[in-house]
């Protein structure tokens, strides 16, 4: 039973990795996205003049584009919270330190990505 609980835990852990992994990914995607579409606020960051963010209701000027930037945005978010969750549950498989800094990563990144870029699409 010890080994399951290790092996388990391993890929729990990995899995918590490679969702962190997707998720910068995703983040690199949305950005480049943003600035092909010509996207990028400019002033100061986090302040926007209209009601909503400016990703909110985005019109979209590549034709074959699938899905909006705010699309792209909560993958990101639910990826790091997806990666929080797998790593919490490979700590109660077997704590250990990397486990541990899985999810401190994910949930560290998961609330700074947040604050920072909610104001883009709320």
């Amino acid at each position: 039973m010890h080994e399951f609980r290790k092996k388990t835990a391993y890929w729990l852990n990995t899995g918590a990795l490679v969702l962190l992994a997707l998720s910068v990914l995703f983040l690199i995607r949305m950005w480049v996205r943003a600035y092909i579409e010509g996207s990028i606020p400019q002033g100061a960051w986090g302040q926007y003049e209209g009601n909503h963010g400016p990703w909110r209701e985005r019109i979209f000027l590549m034709p074959w584009a699938r899905h909006g930037l705010r699309w792209l945005w909560w993958q990101v978010l639910n990826l790091q919270l997806f990666a929080f969750v797998i790593g919490f549950i490979s700590i109660l498989f077997k704590p250990s330190k990397k486990a541990v800094i899985a999810a401190c990563s994910a949930f560290v990144l998961g609330c700074l990505f947040f604050v920072t870029h909610y104001w883009l699409v709320d």
